[in-house]
């Protein structure tokens, strides 16, 4: 929740990128052959 927090003043896309990097840098595996959803929603 912490890097949701401090990345909601991003673009979504940019926020969704992020947030992948951080999840390959947890799992120490940059090339995630599993499946990984991330939703985004953006409030106008």
């Amino acid at each position: 929740m912490d890097a949701v927090k401090s990345l909601s003043s991003k673009p979504v896309q940019k926020t969704v990128e992020a947030l992948y990097a951080k999840v390959a840098k947890f799992t120490q595996v940059p090339d995630q052959q599993d499946d990984i959803t991330i939703l985004g929603f953006e409030l106008s």
